[in-house]
């Protein structure tokens, strides 16, 4: 991963690798890195009581399935 940016709504990145087969296996486990922190952070937050907006909490970000 060269270079990133977090918008509101979704990632930009600019990442190098060897080859598309090294490339595809990199941004998978950043993908699932991603997801186990958001994953976290969101039962954390949901452990501490109702959100902010006074709806349910949001829906589940789901874990990319392992190879």
């Amino acid at each position: 991963l060269v270079h990133f940016t977090i918008q509101p709504n979704h990632l930009h990145l600019i990442c190098e690798a060897a080859d598309r087969l090294a490339l595809a296996r990199g941004l998978q486990g950043l993908a699932i890195r991603i997801a186990r922190r958001l994953n976290a952070t969101l039962e954390h937050l949901t452990a501490l009581g109702p959100l902010d907006s006074g709806d349910a909490a949001p829906p589940a970000i789901l874990e990319p399935e392992s190879p």
